[in-house]
């Protein structure tokens, strides 16, 4: 009977474990979820311009870069003839469409020299030469209506 006794008690205590116990939810509370939306918010405020400001580098780099040799041939029509030009096809450059990149829509020479950079976000950056009597070698300044100072590079802040 002992037995029996032990094993309707036994039987009792599986069946005890058989049967579901409640469990708290796991879910976020409110509070919780207003928190991380807060810190979330936090950081994007901090992130967003330092985000933006490195698109807008990345934008004048490529602009540097295109002009380079864009200057070169306006540096080497001024050593030869003492005069500067006045279109791409006086200074020995291709058309505006053959200098476009990711950012850059094209360039072209204007008069007396200036090159002109149109930026796919419809801004410009413009390098103008000086020239100096006696001088064989142009002195460039660049400037940008459309571009934020901090936005270029040191020789084009002013």
């Amino acid at each position: 009977m002992a037995d029996s006794n032990a094993r309707a008690a036994g039987s009792r205590r599986g069946k005890a474990r058989l049967v579901p116990q409640h469990r708290r939810s796991t879910g976020l509370t409110l509070i919780e979820l207003l928190t991380v939306i807060f810190i979330i918010g936090i950081l994007l405020v901090l992130a967003l311009p330092v985000f933006l400001n490195s698109v807008s580098r990345a934008q004048t780099s490529e602009a540097f870069s295109v002009v380079a040799p864009i200057r070169r041939a306006v540096d080497e029509y001024w050593a030869t003839t003492g005069e500067l030009p006045d279109s791409n096809s006086q200074a020995a450059v291709g058309p505006q469409s053959d200098y476009a990149g990711k950012y850059v829509r094209g360039v072209n020479v204007l008069e007396d020299g200036v090159i002109q950079i149109e930026l796919s976000n419809s801004g410009h950056i413009v390098f103008t030469p000086s020239t100096g009597e006696g001088r064989h070698i142009l002195i460039w300044t660049c400037n940008s209506p459309d571009i934020a100072p901090q936005h270029l590079p040191g020789e084009c802040r002013q």
